[in-house]
């Protein structure tokens, strides 16, 4: 898994099982840089204000893979990966 391969690499990692779990685990991070991916694009919402700005956002979804678009899209929101 993601999680299993980001704590081989030293990274500290939380999994949040809902959109409000996860919002609520970042903003206890408001002051260190965090990765997050995801695959509900109303996080990418969530974190476009300016309190997450030091949020690297990587979208994980097979839709988002296969479609030029709606990856296009995501960008557009705020995804960086």
């Amino acid at each position: 898994s993601l999680a299993s391969v980001a704590e081989q690499q030293k990274l500290r990692v939380q999994v949040a099982e809902h959109l409000e779990d996860a919002v609520q685990k970042l903003r206890h991070l408001s002051s260190q840089l965090a990765c997050v991916i995801f695959d509900d694009q109303r996080l990418l919402k969530e974190l476009k204000g300016g309190a997450f700005k030091q949020i690297f956002c990587i979208a994980v979804d097979q839709a988002v893979a296969d479609d030029p678009l709606l990856r296009l899209a995501m960008f557009d929101a705020g995804a960086r990966m």
